[in-house]
């Protein structure tokens, strides 16, 4: 427990992570026995794509990184809201594709900025 919360970020990711699973497990008590598997699972997203690289790279992933872990998990919460109420949308899958492209997009940049940072190390 004390490792999770070495760092300001990964200890942030961590409570978005506990409230999660605390509005799940409301939201799923209040459903009338309805299960969403997306709603239980709500907390992963935060969880393994927060406080994970947080922890592995000692710091912030960047702004882009984290709206794109963001839009994932209301993704997960919007899916398992209509799941639980009983229909789907279409609308759901842009939050999904939009999430990835920016997580993958803030790699990269995160990619181009080591880069750079070792070429100056090298002059």
């Amino acid at each position: 427990m004390q490792y999770v919360l070495a760092t300001r970020y990964s200890r942030n990711w961590f409570y978005i992570s506990l409230f999660c699973v605390v509005f799940s497990l409301i939201y799923e008590l209040c459903s009338f026995g309805v299960m969403s598997n997306h709603m239980i699972f709500l907390f992963a997203y935060p969880l393994l794509l927060g406080v994970l690289p947080c922890m592995i790279m000692k710091g912030n992933m960047g702004r882009l990184y984290n709206d794109g872990v963001l839009l994932l998990s209301a993704a997960s919460l919007l899916n398992g809201i209509l799941e639980i109420y009983g229909t789907k949308s279409s609308y759901t899958i842009v939050l999904v594709i939009l999430g990835i492209l920016l997580m993958t997009g803030q790699l990269f940049i995160n990619q181009a900025k080591r880069k750079k940072r070792n070429e100056r190390k090298q002059k």
